[in-house]
């Protein structure tokens, strides 16, 4: 039997009572070791080990890039390993900060464990047996699988066009179109944002891939069918999906986030409730041209929530506080494209402030713990062109307003 555990969540879309599923679908956290521990391991050449031991169930294995010549890196890690438990690979780990947080990790789950009972235990086990516990929520994506998403959105837009209804909040949106401009989805909000919702044909998708040969996830109809979202597995052409992902800018704004509630379908109901509200919602234009009490008066849900059991959740005032690490890194990239600047003129190419304002530089970042960081950025600095023309603008202005000053 599949272990799958039950989330039926009836709802309604346009004018049809349907069913639909909802799930979390992408599940990234960023961890911290506890004080006074580590799991890096060395090799004899001093470089990070490729197969790490953590306990008799759970080992690390140190991935390389497609082409197999050189280590996996991202932008803010040097190194990313594959978590296995029991033999199975159930997540990926990057590690070893590029930004002088050495206690610092990241993880995520595989997506097919998040269809499961058990994907809590799993990373509960590989957080403590890399001696961490979580930090923050980096990413989650929350689904609701149903049918009839996207011919409500398009008669909807159709309405705002025409004048009959208004979208509420300021979110950009875009249709996404295959050939002969037929629709398959659309987008709301943008990733800088931190927030983006898709809407999109899941069902349809995953039967091109089946035909196609290629990964087309299984266990996610296996879910559809023991959820009762579906009867047949190959009737899911007409499976849609809304699908919510939010970085770690927007989940830090939500109030007494856990694991347990990521278990459970009615929380992550509540929590896409709450990222929809002035979101991805409509009012009808009326005689009241304040939106706000048009919304009070006649909102228009993307789904009918008031027919699901929600536990809702809320927000919470998130203050800005400043990063000196963040500071430092801007204040280098900002004398360094200078100095690439600087170094085209002749008078500095002789100057001993040209390799005094490298050194530095390179100091500060030793100072930080930034080092790696630093090495990487020098080609993008260098390459830099639009930044170092506005350098360029920024002295030629300075040195019109000191002849006007003079």
């Amino acid at each position: 039997m599949r272990d799958t555990h039950k989330t039926n969540c009836p709802t309604k879309i346009g004018k049809n009572r349907q069913k639909s599923t909802i799930c979390l679908d992408w599940l990234e956290v960023t961890l911290k070791q506890k004080k006074g521990t580590h799991f890096h391991q060395f090799d004899e050449n001093n470089q990070l080990a490729e197969v790490i031991a953590l306990d008799h169930n759970i080992h690390l294995q140190r991935q390389k890039n497609r082409s197999g010549h050189a280590f996996q890196m991202t932008k803010s890690y040097g190194a990313v390993y594959s978590v296995y438990q029991h033999g199975e690979e159930v997540g990926k780990l990057q590690t070893y900060s590029r930004f002088g947080k050495p206690d610092q990790s990241q993880i995520k789950l595989l997506n097919h464990l998040l269809y499961t009972n058990h994907w809590k235990d799993i990373l509960q086990a590989i957080t403590e047996a890399l001696q961490a516990e979580i930090s923050n929520f980096t990413r989650l994506d929350v689904a609701i699988d149903t049918r009839g998403v996207i011919d409500q959105h398009l008669r909807n837009r159709d309405q705002v066009i025409a004048g009959k209804l208004k979208k509420v909040g300021r979110a950009k949106t875009s249709i996404i179109e295959r050939n002969q401009y037929s629709c398959e989805g659309f987008n709301i909000g943008t990733r800088k944002s931190g927030k983006i919702l898709t809407g999109y044909q899941k069902g349809a998708l995953i039967l091109d891939a089946k035909r196609k040969g290629r990964d087309h996830k299984q266990y996610i109809v296996d879910y559809w069918l023991d959820n009762g979202l579906i009867s047949d597995p190959e009737k899911i052409k007409d499976v849609e999906r809304l699908e919510l992902k939010l970085t770690g800018s927007k989940l830090k704004e939500i109030g007494g986030l856990t694991l347990d509630q990521l278990e459970d379908p009615a929380y992550l109901a509540g929590l896409m409730e709450l990222q929809f509200d002035n979101f991805y919602q409509w009012v009808e234009v009326g005689t009241d041209t304040n939106t706000t009490r048009a919304k009070a008066k006649s909102i228009i849900h993307a789904v009918q929530w008031h027919l699901l059991n929600i536990k809702p959740a809320f927000r919470v005032a998130v203050k800005k506080v400043k990063n000196a690490l963040w500071g430092a890194r801007m204040t280098i990239s900002q004398l360094m494209r200078e100095y690439y600047v600087n170094t085209k003129f002749s008078f500095w190419e002789s100057c001993e402030q040209a390799q005094a304002q490298l050194q530095y530089c390179r100091l500060m970042a030793e100072r930080y713990g930034i080092s790696d960081w630093f090495n990487h950025k020098l080609v993008t600095w260098q390459n830099d062109r639009d930044h170092q023309q506005q350098i360029k603008e920024a002295l030629l202005m300075a040195q019109i307003r000191s002849g006007v000053a003079a």
